[in-house]
């Protein structure tokens, strides 16, 4: 029965998946390829110098001094992050939908447990946000193959990894949080409004705390803060994984607020 559930909402989404693939797979393709077009005209502190500050700062400076960190700039992007973010929390926003044009009594008319109507959702959204980050990933590795400039230092398949995850763990949280919202809500805009105005207001959050020293014990509440690129790049262990743990952890207590809720609404 949740297989069923499960192909069923991937074929709803299918062509919204396809885009992103596209879209993500192909941003990152161009980003190795500026890298190599900027290594091999030796730009990188003409490009350091034309950055601002704010953004030298969050990426910590590596991005736009070799070629390697230039290459995985697409896991971290701002606008690439927030796409990421909003995808997953529009796919895991489907029990509002299914509540507001009906298809909940389709859904439930066979006994079919409210909690696999919230696990289906949570198994889409999060295995679209890792799929995406592993085509990503893969878009890395084939872009440096093709474009890369002879003898250049490579980021390490590592470093494409872990940025992958990092990006998937942060896009989780928001997808539980969707799911969460969508559990208790009866219209998906509801849904979709409040967690991608949430996850927008938090990356704002997030970024004056990284720029304004008065804001800074704010940034811990912003999932992005956990999301720490730099620290991955220069595989600090001791950063990554602990931040990586938090993300988890905070998507795994959303998740479980949303059985709960889901099991104990109206429908």
């Amino acid at each position: 029965m949740l297989i069923a559930l499960v192909m069923r909402s991937i074929a709803r989404a299918r062509g919204l998946l396809l885009a992103l693939l596209v879209l993500f797979s192909a941003f990152q393709i161009l980003v190795v390829v500026s890298a190599g077009e900027v290594y091999r005209g030796q730009l990188f502190s003409q490009l350091a110098a034309l950055v601002p500050a704010g953004l030298r700062q969050i990426s910590g400076g590596l991005v736009f001094t070799s070629f390697s960190g230039f290459a995985t700039f697409g896991f971290f992007h701002p606008v690439v992050i927030l796409i990421f973010v909003e995808a997953a929390i529009f796919l895991a926003s489907e029990p509002a939908w299914e509540v507001e044009s009906g298809m909940v009594d389709l859904t439930v008319a066979r006994p079919v447990p409210r909690a696999l109507v919230i696990a289906r959702t949570l198994i889409v959204a999060c295995g679209a946000a890792a799929a995406l980050a592993c085509a990503m990933a893969l878009s890395t590795r084939l872009a440096l193959h093709a474009f890369a400039p002879p003898s250049v230092p490579w980021p390490r398949f590592a470093t494409t990894l872990l940025l992958g995850a990092n990006l998937t763990a942060v896009a989780w949280c928001f997808a539980s949080l969707s799911v969460l919202i969508a559990a208790a809500v009866r219209r998906r805009s509801a849904a979709v409004g409040i967690a991608g105005l949430t996850a927008v207001l938090l990356y704002l959050v997030h970024l004056l705390a990284e720029l304004w020293r008065p804001a800074r014990p704010f940034r811990v509440i912003a999932p992005y803060h956990y999301y720490n690129a730099p620290a991955i790049i220069a595989m600090n262990d001791a950063t990554w994984s602990r931040d990586l743990a938090v993300l988890l952890l905070v998507a795994a207590a959303l998740a479980a607020s949303a059985f709960v809720v889901y099991q104990r609404r109206d429908l």
